[in-house]
Formats: structure tokens, C-alpha cells, sequence
């Protein structure tokens, strides 16, 4: 290698760390100078300089610098920014204010009446204090209305639901797993850039909306969303000036019959909240439906959510996402094991409408927390895999569920519902081997 060429890589280092230099002419060859002699790195962009005659040392910097300045005022790729530092830009935000609006069409289950409905709402983040929601539902089928104010409180670790048009309010405990997923749920551009990143995406380049040049990046990866959703398509716009999301689009389908889409806008970063904004207003005349602690999202819980459904119906449930599951009520309905008749109970004993949420959250918490924990597996690409269509609660040996844990180790559920850990190779002799591809919500 020649040395007009040990130098331009040298140089091309030097100008990717640390600030660059400054001031008159020859000052700035000259800092770049006592930078090149301990740099390495290469840029193909100005190896054409290599086939220029010899140069003194000094003319080879200067024409460097010359070089490099264009590429760094002047990108050549797609767009300005990586999602990754636009991450880290919007982190440094304590809080900020933006619109959302959406559309759901269809059902949850196929069985019960359309939920056809359009939101608007307004979300405040506050890195300190939490979340306010304030959103506003037009049920399109029913002709109605309705709104309701959520303050998701950080500190105290609960969630506050307001709802105006009945009057009433209910408690919510949570742990950090479910206030993460709440944040996801409403797409908060933090967590959505993060799911991004985890995901299989693309940097579509530089477009303009509105007038103003932004950079997208989108992902159709099915784990930017996990088990919950299908047909996945999320996007975010980037103002190429701050490096802060500008616009945000995302559609969904969730099983077979219910459609989901929406956008978020006019943000507003680095908004000054203070304390009081993040105390919930509740008149006195508001009627409490008390306090539900929400489920957790770990093993323990999935497998309580198993077993939950085994008892009630028989059998562990074929899929296991929360469209699924939901169906598992109508299954209860029908089941005349001993687990049901008791849950049908309870439900009759419910004399309130408070009582009948407190037990029907209560009752549901399991298989919430199992179809949770296995979103979040598939979201981690954690090769999770679940075989509740072949395996039955009969089958103690065989491979009901497992997910890697750290380089070639899995956990594995088995059919009696033990846990343990295994190496792949010996776990792939032994799992269920379908026609296809494992049974996957």
C-alpha cells in the first residue's frame, strides 16, 4: 500500500471521530494531520484520489479534507439519520404531546357484534410522572359516543380509567412488564422505534409531508407486533432537521375477522408538565368499580393461564393469542367440567356491575398473562414455538411450548405443565414435528 493511500484511510478515521477541526486553512490540514498518524479505517468514496500523481503530504490532506467535507454535508445514501440515533434523540425528551387517531373494524372473536368503532386522542408522556390519555370513541354500530381519561401513573404504578359518559372510574395495579405494553399499545414513539429496531425494517429514504422533508422507516416484520396481530405494517416519519418523529402510520389484523389502522401527529417534544397534571380530576359523584390488580407477564403466570384453560375446557387452547382466547369463553360456556360449573358460578353470584368486571377480569387474568408472555417471546425473537394443537394435558412428556433462552439453551414447557431446560440438539429430537410449521398463533 502506497502512501497517499495509508494516509486517506487514515485521514477518513480521523474525520469520523471527534469533532472536526476548525479554523483557518492550514490550522485545519494540520489538525487533521496529527490526527491521521494514528487512525485507521478505509473510505472507497475517495480511493479516485489514488490515481493522482505523488503529492506532498500535506496537498494530500488538504484535498482529503476537501473530499470528506462533502460527503459529511452532503449525504450519498438513502436518508440522514439511522433509527437507532433518532432512538436515542427522542429518550432525551422528559416529555412531549402528540395526536392519535384510529379505526377498528370487524370482531374480536367472529361471535360476538361488530365493534366497528373510530378514536381520536391526545397523549401526554412524561419520562417522570407517566402517561395521560384522553381519548374519545364513536361506536359506529351502536350510534354512540363515548370518552374516557386514563392516567397511567409511574411512581404509584397504577392506572386510573376515567369514564365521563358513565360516571364511574376503575383502579388498575400493574407491574413494569404490563406498563411497557401499555405504552407499545398506544404507540408511543419511543417504544414503537424500539419494536422497529428489533424487527426486520426498511429506511424508505427521503420523502416530504406536508412540506417538510422527512426520512421513513417502516416494518411489516409479524414481530414488531407478536402474536396478536397479523398483516403488520408500521412506519415512522422522521423530521430530517431535529432527527424527531414527525409522523407515524400502522396496520393490523388481528385473527380473522377484526382490522385495526391509525396514525399519530402533531407532536410536541421537550412539553413542560409538572406534578399536578398527572393527578387524576374524579368528581364526587363518580362511582368507583374498584380495584383490579392486572396480570403479570412471566412463566409462572403463562403456565397458571395454561392450566386455567385446561381445567375449564379439557384441553390447553390450539392458539395462543388474545383473539384465541377470547374464543375460550364460549368453550367455558358449553364445559361441564368441575372447574367451569365453579366458574359459571361465580359469574351468576356477581350481583353488580363493579362485581361482574371484578370477576371477569379476575377470571381472565391467566390467560391474559399467557398470551402477554408469549407476544413479548415473539417480539424478543426468542424462536418460540407452541404446539397446544397437538399436545393435550395427557401427554406429561411431550414438548407443549419453549423458547431459547441464551445461545443454544431452551426452556421447555411439557405437557403436565413442568418446566425445564434443554439443549437444542437434544430438544429437537424429541418436540412435536408437524407437517408444516409449528402450530404459531
Amino acid at each position: 500500500m502506497n502512501k497517499e493511500h495509508d494516509i486517506l484511510e487514515q485521514a477518513a478515521k480521523a474525520f469520523s471521530e471527534g469533532p472536526i477541526p476548525s479554523g483557518p486553512p492550514e490550522d485545519l490540514i494540520r489538525q487533521t494531520l496529527d490526527k491521521i498518524e494514528k487512525e485507521q479505517t478505509t473510505i472507497p468514496l475517495l480511493e479516485r484520489i489514488l490515481k493522482m500523481k505523488s503529492l506532498p503530504k500535506i496537498a494530500v490532506a488538504a484535498i482529503i479534507i476537501v473530499a470528506l467535507s462533502a460527503v459529511l454535508l452532503f449525504p450519498t445514501g438513502p436518508g440522514s439519520f439511522a433509527l437507532a440515533d433518532v432512538y436515542e434523540i427522542v429518550q432525551q425528551a422528559p416529555a412531549f404531546v402528540y395526536k392519535m387517531s384510529m379505526t377498528m373494524n370487524g370482531t374480536m372473536t367472529g361471535s360476538t357484534p361488530p365493534q366497528n368503532m373510530e378514536m381520536e386522542g391526545t397523549i401526554t408522556v412524561s419520562k417522570e410522572y407517566g402517561m395521560i390519555m384522553e381519548n374519545t370513541m364513536h361506536m359506529i354500530d351502536q350510534n354512540t359516543t363515548m370518552t374516557q381519561n386514563i392516567y397511567i401513573l409511574s411512581a404509584e404504578k397504577k392506572m386510573i380509567q376515567i369514564m365521563p359518559n358513565e360516571k364511574k372510574y376503575i383502579t388498575m395495579a400493574f407491574t413494569e412488564d404490563l406498563l411497557q405494553k401499555m405504552k407499545e399499545q398506544n404507540n408511543d414513539p419511543r417504544e414503537m422505534i424500539k419494536k422497529i429496531l428489533k424487527s426486520e425494517y426498511t429506511d424508505l429514504g427521503i420523502s416530504e409531508i406536508d412540506g417538510v422533508k422527512v426520512q421513513g422507516f417502516q416494518t411489516t416484520d409479524p414481530a414488531y407486533a407478536g402474536v396478536m396481530c397479523d398483516d403488520i405494517n408500521a412506519t415512522i416519519w422522521v423530521d430530517v432537521k431535529t432527527g424527531l418523529p414527525y409522523r407515524s402510520e400502522f396496520s393490523m389484523k388481528i385473527g380473522e375477522t377484526l382490522e385495526m389502522q391509525g396514525e399519530m401527529y402533531d407532536y410536541e417534544w421537550n412539553t413542560i408538565v409538572q406534578a399536578d397534571d398527572f393527578v387524576p380530576v374524579i368528581p364526587e359523584d363518580y362511582t368507583s368499580m374498584g380495584n383490579v390488580e392486572l396480570p403479570k407477564m412471566d412463566e409462572t403466570s403463562a403456565i397458571d393461564g395454561l392450566r386455567f384453560h385446561a381445567e375449564l375446557v379439557g384441553s390447553y387452547p390450539e392458539k395462543i393469542d388474545m383473539a384465541n382466547l377470547m374464543q375460550a369463553m364460549s368453550k367455558i360456556r358449553e364445559s361441564e367440567t368441575e372447574a367451569a360449573i365453579e366458574f359459571k358460578k361465580q359469574m351468576e353470584l356477581a350481583k353488580t356491575e363493579e362485581d361482574t368486571v371484578q370477576a371477569m377480569m379476575q377470571q381472565m387474568a391467566p390467560l391474559q398473562s399467557l398470551s402477554m408472555f408469549y407476544a413479548n417471546l415473539v417480539q424478543e425473537k426468542k424462536d418460540v414455538a407452541y404446539f397446544g394443537s397437538q399436545v393435550t394435558p395427557d401427554d406429561s412428556d411431550a414438548v407443549l411450548m419453549r423458547w431459547k433462552v441464551e445461545g443454544t439453551t431452551y426452556k421447555v414447557i411439557f405437557g403436565d405443565l413442568t418446566i425445564a431446560e434443554m439443549e437444542y440438539e437434544k430438544l429437537k429430537d424429541i418436540e412435536p414435528q408437524p407437517k408444516t410449521e409449528p402450530s404459531q398463533p
